[in-house]
């Protein structure tokens, strides 16, 4: 499985609890292995009893009250009333005394100085109990070892009876303070095993109260970090989503422009071209009117017939000059077109520029530029059609031109008539020339524009394309950050990406600075 933010989050919740309550119950298992009443406990109070039950205890003068009345057995049995002094008994009672005694002192003053004996128990213990032992002890040794040495049975069984005495004394001290011990032991298992449930509910408590402060940690960090990283992810990838869109709708916009512009240059250069045949023409026609000039000395001989052609001649030429008149006013047209298409394409460069929501009001100018391009090449071919009409009336001119050459050299009297003619042929024909000259001036400044427009379209093509790859590369850091997050991918991005690929404008190569011949510059572009 494929880690991630939310999976580390609940694993470390998981783990945290897994391993509390596990101390826990550790804790309890171990607990209860070393508690009161516990098989340890119970074993090690087993083994202390077997030993109390089986060795005589230091501190009870039991075992040397059995050697005394041992001692006193042998002194009763012994003929004629006289103590046998060499008894193997007496001797070892002599000899168990000291031995007996340092014990009894030794474990007399160690449970005298233990912190754990309470003072009842030490008061019986060093008081009550003591004193008639310390009293037997002294007078075995001051008194009956003497006498039973010495064979003194009246006295041995004498201070043997104040030795009962004492013992039993000292064994009522001794029950006493063992009724005393027991209820001490009893108190303190109940104190033990009430303290180590106290001790077991503090733990599970405090394992209550970690759990809690983990899981509140966690759903700290669920809440104001992972939750709020997520909605941040997924607002990019729909931002990234959406500028992406835009980026290729610029692209789009921007390759129509380059169309647009495309189709503005051929028409530029079809006009180009029927101004150039136009313009040949009408220097053709000024050569005819200076060649016709030159025969009008020759047309007196043909007035009448020069009367009529120069009649058909007249009608020709007017009809080039209403040509020429309405060439001049499509011209003015398409320079009108020009100058809004560069202010089109102006504002198509500040629409593309800003990008973002601003796609819509480029796809306007867009639109605008197209509409554009299409009035002039309406234009042009108007214009191509006016110029054909003028050109056949130039041919019909010199016809007729041909025609007042064969009159008037029939027709000397109307030389001077056809003569003024001629020139205001030649003038007209002048005035034409002049028209043709601005024309092709506007064609030029037509083609800078066409220039500029290339230029403008083919940087507009260019940034489309980088803020594409801007977005796929913010989608891509979007679809990889919420796989940190919760291991998924960015699916509507990937969508979007994969909608987007297919519309991806393609790249446009590095223009050459066109030069002032309009066929290799639009060629070019």
């Amino acid at each position: 499985m494929k880690l991630n933010l939310k999976v580390l989050i609940r694993a470390n919740a998981a783990l945290v609890t897994v391993a509390l309550v596990g101390e826990l119950i550790a804790s309890t298992i171990l607990s209860r292995t070393i508690s009161i009443n516990s098989p340890a406990y119970e074993k090690i109070v087993a083994s202390k009893d077997l030993i109390a039950d089986i060795l005589p205890p230091p501190n009870y003068i039991i075992e040397l009250h059995y050697y005394v009345t041992r001692a006193m057995l042998d002194a009763s049995n012994s003929e004629n009333g006289k103590t046998v002094s060499g008894s193997a008994n007496i001797s070892r009672l002599s000899s168990a005394l000291p031995r007996l005694q340092q014990a009894y002192e030794e474990r007399l003053k160690y449970w005298t100085a233990n912190k754990y004996v309470t003072e009842e128990e030490r008061f019986l213990l060093t008081k009550d109990s003591n004193t008639p032992a310390s009293s037997y002890i002294n007078l075995v040794g001051s008194s009956l070892l003497p006498a039973l040495t010495s064979g003194n049975r009246q006295t041995a069984l004498a201070v043997f009876k104040e030795l009962d005495r004492l013992f039993y004394e000292h064994s009522e001290m001794n029950a006493k303070l063992v009724d005393i011990s027991n209820r001490e032991i009893i108190n303190s298992e109940q104190e033990a095993a009430a303290s180590a449930q106290r001790a077991n509910q503090i733990l599970l408590l405090i394992t209550l109260l970690l759990l809690a402060s983990a899981y509140t940690v966690l759903y700290l960090m669920q809440r104001d970090f992972a939750s709020p990283l997520d909605r941040i992810v997924n607002d990019l990838g729909k931002g990234s989503g959406r500028f992406l869109q835009v980026s290729n709708q610029i692209a789009d916009s921007s390759n129509q422009l380059a169309q647009g512009a495309s189709e503005q240059a051929s028409a530029i250069e079809e006009t180009s071209a029927s101004l150039e045949e136009m313009s040949s023409m009408i220097h053709s026609s000024a050569r005819n009117a200076d060649h016709a000039r030159t025969l009008a000395s020759e047309s007196q001989l043909s007035a009448s017939e020069g009367m009529a052609s120069m009649k058909e001649m007249t009608e020709a030429m007017a009809a080039i000059e209403r040509s020429s008149n309405e060439v001049v006013k499509i011209v003015k047209s398409i320079d009108e077109i020009a100058f809004q298409t560069n202010i089109l394409a102006l504002n198509a460069a500040v629409e593309a520029a800003r990008a973002g929501e601003a796609g819509a009001g480029f796809a306007v100018v867009a639109e605008e530029v197209r509409s554009l391009a299409q009035r002039s090449a309406a234009a042009a071919n108007e214009s191509e059609t006016k110029i054909e009409a003028s050109i056949k009336s130039s041919r019909q001119g010199a016809q007729c031109l041909t025609g007042v050459g064969e009159s008037f050299s029939r027709i000397g009297s109307k030389v001077q008539e056809t003569h003024n003619l001629v020139s205001e042929i030649a003038l007209a024909t002048k005035e034409q020339s002049q028209g043709i000259e601005q024309v092709t001036i506007a064609i030029q400044e037509m083609s800078k524009v066409a220039q500029s427009s290339a230029i403008n379209t083919e940087q507009i093509a260019s940034a489309a394309e980088e803020m594409r790859q801007q977005a796929s590369m913010q989608q891509q850091t979007a679809g990889a950050l919420r796989a940190v997050i919760d291991g998924s991918s960015n699916e509507l991005a990937s969508e979007l990406d994969g909608k987007n690929s297919s519309a991806k404008p393609e790249p446009t190569g590095p223009q050459d600075r066109p030069d002032s011949n309009l066929d290799e510059h639009f060629s070019n572009y």
